[in-house]
This record gives C-alpha cells, structure tokens and sequence, in this order.
C-alpha cells in the first residue's frame, strides 16, 4: 500500500512539471489595444512666416504699341526697313512722293521773299511820309501771311516723311513701294518689347491688401521653368461691377526680348507676409463635406480627428488659421486606416519645419 501512495506522488510531480513546462514554452498573446494600433508617421506643428499671395491671370501687353499711319495722301516713294527689323526713335521709316509738297515750300519762300521785300520798301517810304500808316499795316500783315503759308507748306513737306516715334522692332507692312495710300490708313504696327506690362484681376475681397510698388511673378506657358519679376504699376479706382474684380497693371523689364505682347500669363501678386503662422505639410489636411480636418495624436497615443481652416499655401505647405496650435502632433502618413479615437504605433516624427516646438516625452516612439 505504501507503495501504491509512493507511485501516485511521483506520477502527480511529473504530470505537475509538465504543466509547468508547457506553461512557461506557450506565447505571450499582445492585448488586444496593442494589436489595432495603425502605423502612422507624425509631424511637429511649427510656426513660419508665410507670403500672402493672390493668384490670377492676364495678358502682356507692350507698354508702346502703335500703328504707323500716315497724316496726308500720297504714293509711297520708298520703304527704308523690312518686316521685323528693329528703328530707333526718329529714322525714316516711309518716304512719300515729294515733288508737290517740295514745290509748294520753294514757292512759298519765294511769296515769303518778295512780301518782305515790299514791306521794307513800303517802311522806307513810310518814313519819308511817303504813304500812310494804314498802306505799312497792311504790307505788315502780308509778310506775316506769307510767312505762315510757308511755314505750312514746309509742315505738309514734313509730313510726306513717316519716322519712328520710338525705339521698337516693326511689325509686318501693309504697303509697297508705288502705293497709294490715304491718311490714316495702318502702314505698319510698331512695337517696342523692352518694357510690358501684364493685364489681370483681383477679386473684389482683396482691395486691402493690393497696392502700388507690389512684387509680382509672372510665368508663361512658353518658359515654364522661368519666373519673371514686375512691380504694380496701376490699381483700377473701381471695381467692375459685372465680375466683382478689380484691374490691375503689373510692369515687367523684358530686357531679355524673351516676351511678346499678347501672351498668357499666370500672375502671383505678393501682397503681404503672415509672420508666425501655423504650418502643416499640405499631405496631413484632409477634406470632407464638413469641411477640412487632421488627426491629432494625444498623450494616450490615441488619434483625434480635429477640424481645422485653412489659409495660404506655399511650398507645399499650409497655413493653419484655426484649430492647431504649435506643439501638435499631426498625423502625416497613414491617415486613410484612422478614426477619432484610433490606437496608433508613431513610426516617424518630422521636426522639420524651422521653428516646431516639440516636447520630448511625447515626441519619442513608443
């Protein structure tokens, strides 16, 4: 019997350690939080000084454009330049047929020639009281008369002379040599491309904040990759009452000869600086019909989806006008599994942005 007790003992230890072994081989299971916990990565809100822009289109425009006409009749005798040659201010650019206008001065110096010759002659006898004050009046005004015939033929002779009234590259001509052409008639356009100007509209909302002297950048389709720089140079006094916007003239240095008149334009008007505004990677704003949003990580590493508005955008980034203060950590990647609430594992935390006030204990990974 005694050995009976004996054996039941030892086969109780062993069933005993066996138990113990198995208990201490099996795995530890994660809880269940653990295990729901959405890798994220985060990032510090900071605060930077953001550029107010308004953003708009328009047109160039060449601050001197004109079409060359002529102010008088005639044939066109010669043409001095050819399509999309460039002239400096003042050169010849059409001679009209002269002959008239030639004669007409040389026969009015003639007139001019012999009334002063009667007048002096007349003078002469006026002060041997030959003829009486009223015959010296009237040769007088005979001399002036003739002098303005002449001084008007020689105006007509200028006019048979077309030059240019500025330095600029002409456009293509309408006329031949051998023409006919009437006074007004467009001869040829002439532009000068040093100076443009780009014609574009604000709204209505950003009256305030436009002003004369401000940078503006404009790029074009044609030079994607370059920027070039104006300063504004006129603000309409009224808004136009159909399109609630308001003109606006942006002068552009086009040294370069790169821009012609007439092109599309895309414009970015710096009208200001917001300093110490609150910044997030554009990535971390999502949008609903409520409006836009972020997830926020707690101190209980929990994610809190937290309405935010919106303000200007700048490389990449956005500014945060209400709902996020300096500190914050944003949820930047990994958004898509999360709800309010959310367990998340930090996987990265970007302290990036120049002045992010980040707090350690709840910056480290977990």
């Amino acid at each position: 019997m005694r050995a009976f007790f004996c054996l039941l003992g030892a086969v109780l230890v062993a069933l005993l350690a066996c138990r113990i072994g198995f208990a201490d081989d099996a795995p530890v299971h994660p809880s269940h939080e653990q295990s729901d916990a959405v890798a994220v990565d985060v990032v510090v809100v900071g605060t930077m000084d953001i550029p107010q822009l308004v953003y708009s289109v328009g047109t160039t425009i060449a601050l001197k454009q004109v079409n060359i006409s002529s102010e008088i009749d005639g044939r066109v005798k010669k043409i001095f330049y050819k399509d999309g040659d460039f002239v400096s201010k003042g050169l010849t650019i059409i001679a009209l047929d002269n002959v008239q206008a030639n004669a007409n001065v040389q026969s009015a110096k003639a007139a001019l020639s012999l009334s002063r010759t009667t007048y002096e002659r007349k003078l002469a006898a006026f002060n041997d009281g030959g003829i009486s004050a009223e015959d010296l009046d009237t040769a007088k005004a005979d001399v002036e008369s003739k002098s303005a015939a002449l001084q008007a033929s020689e105006a007509a002779l200028a006019q048979t002379v077309i030059t240019a009234p500025f330095a600029g590259v002409l456009g293509a001509f309408t006329v031949s040599s051998g023409d006919f052409i009437s006074k007004g008639n467009v001869l040829v356009p002439l532009v000068d491309k040093h100076q443009l100007k780009v014609d574009y509209t604000v709204p209505e909302n950003e009256l305030g904040k436009v002003q004369l002297g401000q940078t503006t950048q404009i790029t074009i389709s044609a030079y994607p990759k370059k920027v070039f720089s104006g300063k504004v140079t006129f603000v309409s006094p009224a808004v136009d009452k159909q399109s609630a916007s308001l003109a606006v003239h942006a002068t552009i240095d086009n040294k370069s000869g790169l821009l012609s008149p007439g092109m599309f334009a895309h414009v970015k008007l710096f009208t200001g600086v917001d300093r110490g505004a609150v910044v997030l990677p554009e990535q971390a704003v999502l949008a609903s019909l409520q409006g836009n949003y972020v997830f926020v990580v707690n101190d209980k590493q929990h994610a809190v989806r937290t309405p935010v508005t919106t303000g200007a955008h700048y490389q990449g980034k956005v500014e945060i006008t209400q709902g996020l203060s300096a500190g914050s950590r944003v949820v930047t990647a990994g958004q898509q599994k999360l709800h309010s609430g959310s367990v998340v594992n930090v996987l990265k935390t970007d302290t990036y942005l120049p002045s992010a006030v980040a707090d350690k204990s709840k910056t480290q990974q977990p």
